[in-house]
């Protein structure tokens, strides 16, 4: 055994293995050749034979602590982190001594989200060995996906003073510059550290890592592909291949990337989410669930495959799995839970009580949904609905609310008398919407009497065909540039209006060549937002824009709205056609291939032709 270990040090590890097997074969029930067999094996890449050849060991002999404990890291390394925890406290059981035993337990706590025990499980494997540069670590992993960047940052300082040479010390550390926003300095670390050691497969996944933070994908591909050559078992590597493949749209290369890692990790839960991704991505569907069915299995509490479960459920209009599934957003980590001691509202009759409703996510997430407060308010309470601050004025002519309110921030209380609440975008799971079932009231939201005046009178003189644009959305995806709409200005009897606000809106300085854009933009909405949008809207003949608030503003006002969308939609203009659910007076206009808007606008001037045609007959 000893020559065993001497060679698995050494990486010659096909020797080391062949070594165990022959010490097996003198004596079947030598325990240790079995852990240390286990152990080259999960470092030669062959975790499910490993999982094996360790489970074994432990059914053989229970109290086999050191046994337990490295069956326990196979298991960390595969991402069944139930099945680690499990297994480190019988390791903990039996060998209470034993830091690595500890040091698993956290591993396998931080990723079931449950920091504190992760933190206190760190503490005792530090107690036990103060100067394990790998304890330290872990407690600069913890600290980290707490988001207490400078705490991390210590711990990760402390274990390369213990190891120098430590390779994830040095990659946690240079994470912890990113996160503070000392880019040059990550960098420089991660440079610093493959000189001394170019063969550290850890210190190239990590400058993968950070070339991908940088969007660099080919970079980063290069470095994980520096990994993989020197150690081709390396399950994450294959997926962050993966990941930086898809990133630049080459899918069948990171389908192979993918499948490779369920090769080497069937229960590898990552692997099977982001293979679940690229193929809905690639309009596989089915196969898109069936991968994604395959993570949560591994993993019950996989927040990400759960949301994107739901995601493809409600592009293919099953409602019914997907608001179910899409309760999951809660528990994203983007979500800030709510701090209300009220009890989230089942959808019975309120008698009486008060509910608070309260919005979520965008704006145009707020006009798309609360078409629900009507049902809401037929069910017997008084209803106060919260929405985002400058909304309030907007939504005034909406039903369903008898009060409404502005969300302060999301950790804020509001200084009113509730008895139950709920999300905005959880009515749709409460009222069982199915795709032919959507509250089809529109319009249901009304433009102020006033401000429409105002602007009729400030437009009256213009007697060509009025068309707002918006090209420009938060999801960079969804964008496209002014550039894209001048096809459109070679129509005759069109008058071009920006209703871009915001990040894009500079676009409109300077139009594309023979576009005449009258910029009203810069008048609107200055005290109050939307307000004067929804008002000009209403003197408008067309509005096209991509997938931002715009369109649904434009819908939920039940105006004529062309939505021009990229080959990977969002769920609820679903994965064909040209209706819209949800809005009657909306036309959806799809890239066929993507990033090709030139298409689109192809077939939106086409079909402005048409309709202008048809008007004038």
């Amino acid at each position: 055994m000893m020559r065993a270990a001497i060679l698995g040090e050494a990486g010659r590890l096909s020797e080391a293995i062949e070594c165990c097997r022959k010490t097996i074969n003198l004596d079947p029930g030598d325990g240790d050749a079995h852990v240390m067999l286990g152990r080259l094996l999960a470092m030669q890449g062959k975790l499910a034979e490993a999982q094996i050849c360790l489970e074994n060991v432990v059914k053989q002999d229970p109290e086999y602590g050191e046994a337990w404990s490295t069956l326990s890291s196979v298991y960390l390394t595969q991402g069944q982190f139930a099945e680690a925890e499990q297994s480190s406290l019988q390791a903990i059981r039996y060998l209470p001594g034993l830091a690595e035993a500890y040091l698993n337990l956290a591993n396998a706590l931080l990723p079931q989200g449950r920091r504190d025990e992760a933190l206190a499980a760190s503490a005792k494997a530090a107690e036990l060995e103060p100067n394990n540069a790998m304890i330290w670590c872990s407690l600069g992993l913890i600290q980290e996906r707490s988001e207490n960047w400078e705490k991390a940052q210590d711990a990760y300082k402390n274990a390369t003073k213990l190891a120098p040479q430590l390779s994830s010390a040095q990659s946690g550390l240079a994470r912890m510059y990113c996160a503070l926003g000392e880019m040059s300095s990550a960098e420089h670390v991660l440079s610093q550290a493959l000189q001394t050691q170019p063969n550290d497969t850890v210190l190239h996944c990590s400058m993968g890592a950070f070339c991908e933070s940088k969007n660099d994908f080919q970079k980063a591909e290069k470095h994980y592909r520096q990994a993989l050559s020197l150690n081709p078992g390396l399950v994450q590597a294959w997926v962050d291949l993966g990941n930086a493949q898809q990133n630049q749209e080459r899918y069948a290369e990171a389908e192979e990337a993918y499948q490779e890692a369920i090769r080497i990790a069937p229960n590898h839960a990552e692997a099977h989410f982001n293979l679940g991704v690229l193929y809905q991505r690639r309009r596989l569907y089915g196969q898109a669930l069936s991968s994604l069915d395959c993570a949560i299995e591994i993993r019950p509490e996989f927040v990400e495959a759960h949301w994107y479960k739901a995601f493809v459920s409600l592009l293919l209009g099953d409602y019914e799995r997907g608001l179910k599934e899409y309760e999951w957003r809660l528990r994203q980590k983007a979500n800030i839970p709510r701090p209300f001691i009220q009890p989230v509202w089942d959808g019975s009759d309120l008698n009486g009580r008060t509910i608070l409703v309260h919005d979520e996510q965008g704006y145009g997430d707020t006009f798309q949904f609360v078409r629900y407060l009507p049902l809401v308010k037929a069910r017997g309470g008084r209803v106060v609905f919260e929405c985002h601050a400058k909304l309030s004025s907007v939504l005034k002519g909406v039903k369903g609310y008898d009060e409404i309110i502005e969300r302060v921030s999301p950790h804020h209380v509001p200084e009113i008398a509730f008895d139950t609440h709920i999300h905005l975008m959880s009515l749709p799971r409460v009222f069982g919407t199915r795709l032919e079932t959507v509250p089809q009231n529109v319009p249901y939201l009304k433009a102020d009497p006033e401000r429409t005046q105002y602007w009729r009178e400030r437009i009256e003189g213009d007697r060509n065909f009025k068309v707002g644009l918006a090209w420009s959305s938060a999801g960079s995806i969804r964008s496209c540039s002014l550039s894209n709409f001048q096809p459109l200005a070679e129509v005759p009897g069109l008058s071009l209006y920006s209703l871009q606000k915001g990040p894009g809106s500079e676009q409109a300085d300077t139009p594309p060549t023979g576009m005449n854009l009258i910029r009203l933009d810069r008048e609107m909405d200055l005290t109050e937002r939307f307000v004067d949008t929804a008002a000009l809207m209403m003197n408008l003949d067309l509005i096209i824009s991509v997938d931002t608030s715009t369109v649904h503003l434009a819908g939920a006002l039940g105006r004529p709205v062309w939505t021009v969308l990229s080959a990977f939609p969002d769920w609820r203009w679903t994965h064909k056609g040209q209706e819209s659910p949800w809005y009657p007076a909306m036309r959806l206009f799809r890239q066929t291939e993507s990033g090709d808007w030139t298409g689109v606008f192809a077939r939106v001037k086409e079909a402005l032709i048409i309709l202008l045609e048809q008007r004038n007959q």
